[in-house]
């Protein structure tokens, strides 16, 4: 009777191990996906900081958007968005604590640039000379025209 006692107790031991761990599986994998969820929305409230940081006469007279980099100097320094990037993320993440979803800080790096004057300023040369147009009411005259065309175009109006 002691062997089927104690072979109860093992069965019930390893069913207990396996159903734990299965528990604990599902709570770390929870545990990651909420970091990860965290650290997106860190980043996304710091990258959104930096888009705060437009060029804010490029936006009102021709409504460019584009980041000024320059913070105040002539000559534009990217290290200097990756720094300011940094302190927005390190502030938020400052409230973070040490628990469960603790997140450290590694590093930002930008990858790709573009400027206002890249292809030789053509960029921000047509769109400056679209949105001109539009506050003359160029482009409203233009289109006028077009449907005009078009309606001359069509045979139904060529019959009558």
């Amino acid at each position: 009777m002691k062997q089927v006692r104690a072979s109860i107790s093992v069965f019930l031991a390893l069913t207990v191990s396996l159903v734990l761990s299965f528990c604990m599986i599902l709570i770390e994998s929870a545990r990651e996906n909420a970091m990860l969820l965290k650290a997106d929305l860190i980043f996304q409230i710091g990258t959104q900081c930096i888009m705060a940081e437009y060029h804010q006469d490029l936006w009102e007279k021709y409504e460019l958007f584009y980041i000024d980099c320059s913070y105040g100097m002539e000559v534009p320094d990217y290290e200097n968005v990756e720094f300011h990037l940094k302190q927005y993320i390190e502030e938020n993440l400052k409230y973070d604590g040490y628990g469960w979803l603790s997140l450290v800080y590694e590093g930002v790096q930008i990858s790709d640039v573009r400027l206002a004057s890249d292809n030789v300023g053509k960029d921000l040369y047509t769109k400056a000379i679209e949105k001109a147009k539009e506050s003359i009411g160029i482009t409203y005259a233009e289109q006028a025209i077009r449907w005009l065309r078009q309606v001359e175009s069509t045979s139904y109006i060529q019959d009558y």
